[in-house]
């Protein structure tokens, strides 16, 4: 299975995981990675009790997400739609 982060804007690819098997563990190989997920589309995914710390986000979609217990502490969360998440 192969996982793909778009960007939310131009629907390029800003990540491609071919070892990944939800979306939560794409995001996490890409921060990993220092992969750039600024304006990503992240809507409907469950990042739940994701470690996230320091990463940009700005402009990104993450709305009727699951966001229980995510880290994103010093995190740039600059423009990102957050409607109908689920907790932050």
């Amino acid at each position: 299975m192969m996982i793909e982060i778009l960007n939310r804007y131009t629907k390029a690819v800003l990540y491609k995981s071919e070892s990944a098997t939800t979306v939560k563990e794409a995001v996490v190989e890409a921060v990993t990675a220092k992969c750039d997920l600024r304006g990503s589309d992240l809507s409907y995914s469950d990042l739940s009790y994701s470690n996230l710390r320091g990463i940009d986000l700005s402009g990104s979609n993450l709305s009727y997400s699951n966001l229980r217990g995510i880290d994103l502490s010093g995190s740039n969360l600059s423009g990102i739609d957050l409607r109908g998440s689920k907790e932050l």
